[in-house]
């Protein structure tokens, strides 16, 4: 058996463990369950190892990677998987939200859309409970530049060019 397939067979039992129905997609039924991980979908982008359906429709995909792949690395072939749904094949947005990226015994997770909004709250000073006694960030900016205002200035030294020794 090949890495890849061992990897796939481990993937299945931790889906299957996390209640997904993990079909192949010659015996596709979306109303099997709730959550459907199908095996080797033809994507525009090529074949994703899964594609994920919630409630019938897709909203992610899971590469499979031999075990000691660095997973860091296949994140741009998932994000074209996340791009590449068929028109015709039912989602919950595109590009789709979630993207997988596992060797059955590490799993990466991305989420752009999650990591967007919670960024653009931290921004909004939502992501926690505001403090009314915090300074403002404009004051603290002030307070930055203030100092590195003070810090005296290296000077530019001309460098000292070595000595040439005469030999006798």
């Amino acid at each position: 058996m090949k890495p890849e397939e061992k990897a796939r067979q481990r993937i299945d039992a931790l889906l299957e463990a996390a209640g997904w129905s993990v079909q192949d997609m010659s015996q596709l039924n979306l109303g099997a369950s709730l959550g459907v991980a199908v095996r080797e979908f033809p994507l525009e982008s090529g074949f994703a190892d899964y594609l994920l359906f919630v409630d019938r429709k897709a909203v992610g995909v899971v590469e499979a990677k031999p075990e000691g792949t660095t997973l860091s690395g296949v994140a741009e072939q998932s994000t074209a998987y996340l791009t590449g749904l068929p028109a015709n094949i039912p989602h919950v947005q595109l590009p789709l939200p979630f993207a997988y990226e596992s060797t059955g015994i590490e799993t990466f997770f991305r989420a752009e859309r999650l990591r967007q909004s919670i960024l653009k709250k931290a921004f909004e000073g939502k992501l926690v409970p505001q403090d009314s006694s915090d300074e403002p960030a404009s004051v603290l900016l002030e307070r930055i530049q203030a100092k590195k205002d003070r810090k005296p200035q290296k000077r530019n030294r001309k460098k000292k060019q070595p000595r040439q020794l005469e030999l006798l």
